[in-house]
């Protein structure tokens, strides 16, 4: 049995002493691995080592040469029996004639190379090469941060993930029609969704703020703020007489709704304010006039608090008109970055989880600037000396701190429209195979 240290040697002396010194038999271009054959027709060539006078035997010893050290311990232990060097039990097996390396196949290799993906010809023809043109998407002559994710084979186009600092994407490509939050506003994110609530002019809905301003006021200044009848309640109540005057003239109620309670036991108390809203709105409208009381603007000054008290209350009043306010918190990058990012959302038309994803990973990542977009190119877009024309086949925004490790499964997981398209590594070595392919000659059995 061959010693780890045997095949360790062996490969030793072919890269000191080349594969032509050391000697090895027919078959073995068969058994060298494509990534390092590749390595070495790119090597010989940036080298300039060949030339219309280089011989066959160079030319062969200088592919058997270079590839060897390339290779990694177990695809040499797969090549190492053909070597004259190796232990005769097993090498004995394959002496056939030697190689034959003609110019015309190494350039063959060499166009394999270097022009692995020919987007206009056929495979025999190739003229451009997908590496190079992977690389202009890339670099731009210097590095940009985009990056190639994928490629579709079949139809020639390239996935480009695009550097989020790269792409200038406008406000309003990404604010949709329902969306209450902009960040172009003055107020504060949860002041804009109570100014929303507001125009919506829906009576239950301002309701539910007046009470919250009221009771916002009456805790933090019972004296100054007591809740108490309007005149206009109290002459309703002193007409009908049932009720004990004395008491409710002056009396200080602990909320609007036990001021409400005990006024309904009035018939004409109850005719005049059939329901809570019209008891509350009529409350709001008396402090208005006669206290000048601007319950908008203080409603939307303790937004926050009406926010996290009654945001429940509020998505009921919503549901009966098919709505529901979402409010998603987005954080940015550096610290006390943070928003409120709100949306109104049709309950039959759209779903919780499909607005929550937008608001965290399209508009939330649009606010942090992780947001990018991922385009569709062809081939035939790409120009290895003139660069890339700009044109794409598709583009879609995508959300880069969502992608990390395999950048494509993610994204085929998110999209699986994308499933068409392969690893870059993985397309290129499927190319690689096709071109040996093409490119055998039998005499070399390739």
């Amino acid at each position: 049995m061959v010693t780890q240290g045997q095949f360790k040697s062996i490969k030793r002396q072919v890269v000191e002493e080349t594969a032509v010194g050391v000697g090895y038999y027919e078959g073995i271009l068969q058994e060298i691995p494509s990534y390092a054959l590749l390595e070495a027709v790119r090597e010989v060539s940036s080298l300039g080592w060949i030339t219309p006078h280089t011989s066959d035997a160079d030319i062969q010893n200088m592919l058997v040469t270079e590839s060897v050290k390339n290779m990694g311990y177990q695809d040499f232990k797969e090549v190492a029996p053909y070597f004259f060097s190796y232990p005769k039990t097993r090498a004995e097996m394959r002496l056939i004639e030697p190689i034959e390396v003609s110019p015309s196949y190494f350039e063959k290799l060499q166009a394999n190379a270097t022009e692995l993906f020919n987007l206009k010809q056929e495979l025999q023809e190739m003229n451009q090469n997908i590496e190079d043109k992977i690389q202009e998407l890339e670099t731009n002559r210097l590095p940009n941060g985009d990056e190639v994710v994928g490629i579709d084979l079949e139809a020639e186009e390239l996935l480009l993930l695009h550097a989020s600092e790269n792409r200038f994407i406008e406000a309003d490509e990404v604010i949709l029609e329902n969306t209450i939050t902009d960040y172009r506003s003055q107020l504060s994110e949860s002041g804009q969704v109570i100014e929303y609530l507001l125009d919506e002019e829906n009576p239950q809905l301002t309701t539910i703020l007046y009470e919250e301003v009221i009771h916002h006021y009456h805790r933090h200044w019972p004296d100054t703020d007591p809740i108490q009848f309007t005149e206009e309640m109290i002459e309703v109540l002193n007409r009908e007489g049932k009720l004990d005057a004395s008491y409710y003239q002056t009396a200080n109620f602990n909320s609007l709704r036990d001021a409400y309670a005990y006024g309904s036991r009035s018939i004409a108390f109850d005719e005049k304010f059939p329901d809570y809203d019209s008891f509350v709105l009529s409350y709001a409208e008396d402090k208005e006039v006669h206290e000048e009381y601007d319950y908008q603007f203080e409603a939307v000054a303790i937004a926050e608090d009406i926010i996290a008290n009654r945001l429940e209350d509020i998505n009921q009043v919503l549901s009966n008109i098919n709505q529901e306010l979402i409010i998603e918190t987005v954080t940015g990058y550096s610290q006390g970055d943070s928003w409120q990012l709100a949306y109104m959302r049709d309950t039959e038309q759209e779903t919780a989880e499909n607005v929550r994803d937008y608001l965290q990973h399209e508009l939330g990542a649009w606010y942090r600037g992780s947001l990018t977009e991922l385009s569709v190119i062809s081939f035939d877009n790409i120009d290895i000396d003139k660069g890339f024309n700009g044109e794409v086949e598709l583009t879609t925004r995508v959300d880069s701190d969502l992608l990390y490790g395999d950048k494509l499964k993610q994204l085929q997981e998110r999209m699986p429209e994308l499933a068409r398209f392969s690893p870059t590594e993985t397309a290129i070595r499927s190319l690689v195979r096709e071109v040996q392919e093409n490119l055998q000659e039998p005499e070399m059995g390739l």
